[in-house]
């Protein structure tokens, strides 16, 4: 009874301890992007693709906040909210929007400037704390700190076309009826090749007296 309820303690223990949830590579694009010269002010939607690894054998909740930078000048505060990840999920994906409009004045002109000579790309610093909730308590992951470059000219997402279905072949044209066959000819006793009617052979003329 004993070594039951010791396998059975072990058991529960290896199934419930936390492990810890960490975060994959994450890739930013841009979904939208705009500019007024004259009013000096931008719009710049990021996109965040991240992937959440979840070893335990239990669902998590993860949640949190991720800031955009312009270098050492914020540009957004965007807040995660709590998203279950599935039991043993390697890994869950998590989309988030992210605003980074909220530069100072006077660095609009210098993204302005990089968006429209070449290379028409500009770079953001990404970071982020995220924490996981499992069975009631709460676990740090570790922070977020990367940077990306952005291409200005990426157009937005579009859905892909539903795929068409096949057009049936045309029907081959006919081809024209065959020409119909030549008369046959004999050789009378003139030599001159006179055409012999069908059935001449059987044809008897009545003689009148």
């Amino acid at each position: 009874m004993q070594l039951l309820l010791a396998v059975v303690l072990a058991a529960g223990v290896f199934f419930a301890v936390p492990r810890g949830v960490t975060v994959g590579s994450i890739q930013v694009r841009s979904s939208r992007m705009s500019f007024n010269a004259s009013k000096s002010t931008y719009q710049i939607i990021l996109t965040a693709t991240i992937p959440i690894f979840n070893p335990n054998y239990m669902p998590v909740q993860v949640s949190g906040s991720l800031v955009v930078s312009f270098y050492d000048q914020q540009a957004g505060v965007t807040g995660l909210d709590p998203v279950n990840v599935p039991a043993r999920a390697f890994p869950k994906i998590i989309t988030v929007d992210m605003d980074a409009s909220s530069v100072p004045q006077e660095y609009v002109f210098t993204i302005y400037t990089h968006c429209t000579t070449f290379p028409m790309e500009t770079i953001f610093f990404l970071t982020g704390k995220l924490q996981s909730k499992y069975l009631g308590g709460l676990f740090h992951i570790p922070d977020i700190d990367n940077y990306f470059i952005i291409s200005c000219t990426s157009p937005p997402d579009r859905k892909s076309e539903p795929p068409r279905l096949p057009t049936r072949p045309a029907k081959p044209p006919r081809l024209p009826p065959r020409p119909p066959k030549p008369p046959r000819f004999e050789s009378s006793a003139a030599g001159v090749e006179e055409e012999q009617p069908r059935g001449s052979e059987d044809w008897t003329e009545d003689v009148v007296v």
